[in-house]
C-alpha cells in the first residue's frame, strides 16, 4: 500500500536541537530557523534540546537558555534538558530543572550524551540518574550517535554508545521511557535482538528514531518487521542531519497510512507524554 504525502502532515521529531556547533556552520542555528524548517517540512512538534550542550561543561547554562527560547512558542517544542551524571552537582541542576524551568511528566525530558560526556550508559553514575528520571516520570532520549564517525573532527573523535551498554541499561531500568536516538537500522536490530536474549524486550519501553536510518529504501518496513511499528519513531538529527532523508524514507516505506502516522507522530505523543500535536505559527 503506497503512502501519501498527507501521511506526514503531523510529524513529531523526537530528536532534534538548537544552536551551533564547534566544527562547522550548521542551518536551524536559531528558533526562527528551526521553526521555518519544520513548517516546510510539516513537523508540527519537536522534543528539542540545547546542542551547545554536548560540549558545555556546566549543562545548566545551555538548559535555562532552551527554556527561554521555546518560552515563545508554546505548543511547538518538548523540551530535553541535558543532564551529564558524571559533572559534579548534577542532581542539584536537576532539581533545578524542575523547580525553575518545568520539568515534570508530559512536560519534558531528560537528554543523555554518554559518549560525549564519557561516562558508561549502564554505569552507576548513569544508573543513579535513571531512577530520578523513572522516580520523576520523564521520558530519557538517549544519544548512541550525533554524526557518522568517519566526518568527526581530526581531534574529536568520538565513539557511538557500544550495543551491549544500550540494551544493558534498557534491560535494568524497564520502566524508564526510552528514546534511543542515532542508531542505524543494523543497530536497531542488535539492540533489540539483545533485549529479545535478556528477556527484556516485551516490557521494555523504548522507541527507536530513524533519523540515522538511511537506506536501504525498504529500511523503514524492514523494521517494523524487525521491532514493531509500536517501538519506532520520527527523528530528524537537526541541525547535523539534513532531516529530509528521514522524511522521504517514512513518506515512501510502502507502509499503510496509520502505520505511518504512528511511527511519524503518535507513537512518540503517547511515548513522552505529550499529548498531541500543534499547528503551525501564523
Amino acid at each position: 500500500m503506497n503512502t501519501s504525502n498527507t501521511s506526514l502532515s503531523e510529524l513529531f521529531d523526537v530528536n532534534c536541537a538548537v544552536g551551533e556547533w564547534p566544527f562547522r556552520r550548521v542551518p536551524c542555528n536559531t528558533i526562527d530557523r528551526l521553526l521555518d524548517r519544520m513548517d516546510r517540512l510539516g513537523i508540527r512538534r519537536a522534543a528539542l534540546s540545547r546542542l551547545e550542550n554536548v560540549f558545555f561543561k556546566d549543562c545548566l547554562v545551555g538548559n535555562r537558555e532552551l527554556a527561554a527560547l521555546i518560552t515563545p512558542h508554546p505548543g511547538r517544542f518538548f523540551p530535553l534538558y541535558t543532564v551529564n551524571p558524571a559533572f559534579p552537582g548534577w542532581d542539584v541542576d536537576l532539581d533545578i530543572c524542575v523547580d525553575e524551568l518545568g520539568l515534570a511528566a508530559g512536560r519534558g525530558g531528560i537528554r543523555l550524551y554518554p559518549s560525549y560526556h564519557a561516562y558508561p550508559l549502564d554505569g552507576p553514575q548513569a544508573a543513579a540518574l535513571l531512577e530520578r528520571a523513572q522516580a520523576l516520570n520523564v521520558p530519557v532520549v538517549a544519544t548512541a550517535r550525533l554524526e557518522d564517525e568517519r566526518t568527526h573532527h581530526w581531534l574529536v573523535k568520538v565513539p557511538a554508545v557500544p550495543h551491549d551498554q544500550l540494551a544493558a541499561a534498557i534491560a535494568a531500568h524497564q520502566a524508564v521511557r526510552w528514546v534511543i536516538a542515532g542508531l542505524r537500522a543494523p543497530q536497531i536490530r542488535v539492540v533489540w535482538r539483545a533485549l529479545q536474549q535478556q528477556r527484556a524486550a516485551a516490557r521494555a519501553r523504548v522507541l527507536f528514531d530513524l533519523s540515522l536510518v538511511q537506506g536501504p529504501i525498504d529500511e523503514c518496513r524492514l523494521l517494523v518487521e524487525a521491532v514493531g511499528a509500536e517501538r519506532l519513531a520520527f527523528g530528524t538529527n537537526l541541525p547535523l542531519t539534513a532531516p529530509e532523508s528521514p522524511a522521504l524514507a517514512l513518506a515512501h516505506s510502502d507502509l499503510p497510512a496509520q502505520t505511518v502516522a504512528a511511527i511519524g507522530g503518535g507513537n512518540a505523543a503517547r511515548h513522552l507524554g505529550a499529548g498531541g500535536t500543534a499547528r503551525p505559527e501564523p
